[in-house]
C-alpha cells in the first residue's frame, strides 16, 4: 500500500468519524419549536396512588437538576395531572418519578404543551430505570410496575430550540476542524503496510482486540469466532506448563462452586457463572495464539475510541454550552470511564516501552493518550499513570514535558479540578461516623465517601463464621443484602450501585476462599514479571491490584475481558521473552 492509497484510506477514517458525530447528533436531539411549558400525564391512577414527581435536565446543565422538583395539578375539568414548567429555560429532557410501590399503572398519555400546542411523546420509546419495569407497551397504553418507591420514566432524546441552531452549525464546524487536525498530526506515520502479511487467525485476533470495548455482543461473537479459528492450536502441555492459565481457571471454579453450592438460588441461576466464563474461556484462548503483536491495536483502539468520544463530547459541550461535557461520564458516554482509563493508561505505558515509531511520533500519540485519560477522569489511574511514568522517563526531558503539559491541563480544568476536590476535603469524611444519613442529597457523599460507605455496608452483610470462609454467595439474593443495608443506612439512591472493591465484593460474595482465589493471580502476576523482568506486566500487575481496590473489577464482563486478556498476553513467551523484548516476528499465529 503505497502512501497516496494510505492517506486516501485514512480521510474515509475521518469521513466516517465526522458521519459518526453528525449521526450522534441526530439520535441524540429532537426539535421542538418552543420551550415545554407544561407536561401533562394520563393514567389509570389517582395523583395520590402514584405521587408522580417531575424533574428536567435544564439548558446549561450536565444532568437532572433534582433541586427543583415539580408537583402536579390536578385539572379540575379533565382530572389530567399538570405539571407546570413556566420558570424552566428550555428544558432539555423530562424525568417522571413514581415515589410509591405499585404493582401496575397503565400511562394512557404524555403530552407536551408550547403555547396551547400539544404534543404527545411516543410511549414505547421511554427509558426506565431504579426498579421501574415496562410490562407492555404494544396497545398504545404503557404498562409499568414500580416495584421500589421512586421508579422513573425517562424521554429518550434530548430537546432542541429554535436558539440551538447556531450553536449546532458551530459544533459541526468544531468536529471537522478538530478532524482537520488529526490529518496533520497522524496521517505521515499511519502505518498499514502490515495488514497484506495479516492472516485470516490473526485478523481474528485483531478483531477481539478492538472489540473488547465495544457492546458485549460484539465481543462476545469476535471472541467466539476467533476461538474457533486458533483452536487447532491448542496443546495441553504447553497449556498446563504455563500455571498463570491455571490460577485463572481456579478462580473461575471457585466462584462456580460458589454459585451451586452457597448462593440461594443454585444452579437455577447461573447467571454469575455466565459473567465469570472469561476467566475460563481466556486462558484456553490465547494459550492457542502462538505469535502475534495483538496487543499493540490497544492503543489503536484507545486513539479510535477516544476521538469519538471527543467529537460528540464537542457536540455536548457546545449546544449546552458546559465544559463539564468533556468529564468523566459525560466524555466516556459510550463505555465506563474508569476502564476506558486503564485502557488509555496501557496504552501509554505500552507505546512507551514497546513501539518502533520515531520519538515525535510516540510523543504526540503518548500526549493525545495523555489528554483523553485527564478527560475520562478516573482520579486512581491519572494519579498512577503520572507515578510510574515519572519513573519511566525521569531522564528523558522530552518525555518528561508530555507529563508537564498533562499535569498543566489537569490544573486549569475545572471538571477534573472538582473530581480532585472531592478527596481533598476532610470535612466530607464525617459521614462515614454517621449511622443514618438524613439527607438524601447529602454534599458529603462523593466520589470517595460513597466508597468508604458501600465497603462498610458489604462488610456488614458478613454476620457469621461460615459466611466469613465460604461468603453470602455470587447470587442476586447478596446483591439484595446490600440494597437492604443501603437503605437503611440512608443510601437508597446509591442501591444500584456496586461495592466498588473487589476484594471486599468476593469477600462479600465468596468468603476468605475467595479472597485468597483472587489474590493468587496478583501474587503470581507480581511473580512472573520479577522473576522475567517484564516492566509492562509488572505495570498492569500494580495498575490490576489497583483497580480491584477501587472497583469491583470482576462483576463487569468488560473489568474481566480486559485485565484478565491483558495479564495472559504479556505472560506468554512468544509475546514477551525473558529479556522484556517484545517478540518481533509478524508472521501468522
Amino acid at each position: 500500500m503505497n502512501n497516496l492509497q494510505k492517506k486516501i484510506l485514512f480521510i474515509f477514517v475521518l469521513i466516517g468519524f465526522f458521519s459518526f458525530s453528525i449521526g450522534y447528533m441526530y439520535s441524540k436531539f429532537v426539535w421542538k419549536e418552543d420551550k415545554v411549558e407544561k407536561v401533562i400525564l394520563r393514567m389509570d391512577k389517582s395523583y395520590e396512588e402514584a405521587s408522580p414527581i417531575l424533574y428536567v435536565m435544564k439548558n446549561n446543565g450536565v444532568g437532572f437538576d433534582f433541586s427543583i422538583p415539580y408537583y402536579a395539578k390536578i385539572s379540575p375539568e379533565s382530572n389530567d395531572i399538570v405539571f407546570e414548567l413556566e420558570d424552566a429555560t428550555e428544558p432539555r429532557k423530562i424525568r417522571l418519578y413514581f415515589e410509591k410501590e405499585i404493582e401496575k399503572i397503565k400511562v394512557e398519555n404524555i403530552i407536551l404543551e408550547n403555547k396551547g400546542n400539544q404534543f404527545n411523546v411516543e410511549l414505547n420509546t421511554l427509558m426506565s430505570r431504579d426498579n421501574l419495569h415496562i410490562l407492555t407497551s404494544e396497545t398504545g397504553v404503557l404498562e409499568i410496575a414500580v416495584n421500589t418507591p421512586n421508579g422513573y420514566l425517562e424521554t429518550p432524546q434530548h430537546y432542541l430550540y429554535d436558539t440551538d441552531v447556531e450553536f449546532l452549525s458551530f459544533a459541526s464546524l468544531s468536529v471537522f476542524i478538530v478532524l482537520i487536525i488529526l490529518f496533520f498530526l497522524f496521517n505521515s506515520f499511519v502505518n498499514l503496510q502490515e495488514i497484506k502479511f495479516l492472516s485470516l487467525p490473526e485478523l481474528s485476533v485483531i478483531l477481539f482486540i478492538c472489540s473488547i470495548f465495544l457492546p458485549h455482543p460484539v465481543f462476545n461473537i469476535s471472541l467466539i469466532l476467533s476461538l474457533l479459528l486458533v483452536i487447532k492450536n491448542f496443546n495441553l502441555r504447553q497449556f498446563i506448563a504455563e500455571k498463570f492459565n491455571l490460577v485463572f481457571i481456579a478462580c473461575f471454579f471457585v466462584l462456580l462452586l460458589n454459585n451451586l453450592f452457597i448462593s440461594e438460588q443454585s444452579y437455577l441461576n447461573l447467571k454469575p457463572t455466565e459473567t465469570y466464563l472469561p476467566l475460563l474461556v481466556l486462558p484456553i484462548y490465547i494459550s492457542c495464539i502462538r505469535k502475534s503483536k495483538a496487543l499493540v491495536y490497544f492503543p489503536v483502539s484507545a486513539i479510535f475510541l477516544g476521538v469519538i468520544m471527543f467529537l460528540t463530547s464537542i457536540v455536548d459541550a457546545v449546544v449546552f454550552k458546559n465544559i463539564s461535557y468533556f468529564s468523566f461520564d459525560e466524555f466516556a458516554k459510550f463505555t465506563h470511564p474508569v476502564y476506558y482509563s486503564y485502557l488509555a493508561s496501557f496504552s501509554i505505558f505500552y507505546i512507551s516501552l514497546y513501539s518502533k515509531l520515531e520519538k515525535k511520533y510516540k510523543y504526540i500519540m503518548q500526549g493525545v493518550l495523555f489528554f483523553f485519560l485527564i478527560l475520562a477522569g478516573s482520579k486512581l489511574v491519572i494519579t498512577l499513570t503520572f507515578i510510574i511514568y515519572v519513573s519511566l522517563v525521569v531522564k528523558n526531558l522530552k518525555a518528561a514535558s508530555v507529563m508537564v503539559i498533562g499535569l498543566a491541563a489537569m490544573a486549569f480544568f475545572p471538571p477534573v479540578q472538582k473530581r480532585f476536590n472531592e478527596i481533598l476535603n476532610i470535612d466530607d469524611l464525617s459521614v462515614i461516623k454517621e449511622q443514618v444519613i438524613v439527607d438524601n442529597n447529602d454534599p458529603r457523599v462523593n466520589g470517595l465517601t460513597l466508597r468508604l460507605l458501600l465497603w462498610q455496608e458489604s462488610i456488614n452483610v458478613i454476620e457469621t463464621i461460615p459466611e466469613f470462609v465460604f461468603g453470602k454467595g455470587v447470587g442476586k439474593a447478596t446483591d439484595d443484602l446490600l440494597k437492604l443495608n443501603l437503605v437503611k443506612r440512608g443510601l437508597g439512591k446509591y442501591q444500584r450501585f456496586s461495592t466498588h472493591n473487589q476484594f471486599i465484593n468476593i469477600f462479600m460474595r465468596a468468603g476468605l476462599i475467595g479472597v485468597l482465589a483472587l489474590l493468587m493471580i496478583v501474587v503470581f502476576g507480581f511473580y512472573k514479571a520479577i522473576k522475567n523482568k517484564n516492566k509492562m506486566l509488572l505495570i498492569m500487575v500494580i495498575m490490576f491490584t489497583f483497580a480491584m481496590l477501587t472497583e469491583s473489577v470482576f462483576q463487569r464482563v468488560l473489568g474481566i475481558y480486559f485485565f484478565t486478556t491483558v495479564l495472559l498476553f504479556l505472560v506468554k513467551p512468544s509475546f514477551i521473552d525473558g529479556r522484556g523484548q517484545e517478540d518481533k516476528e509478524i508472521d501468522i499465529l
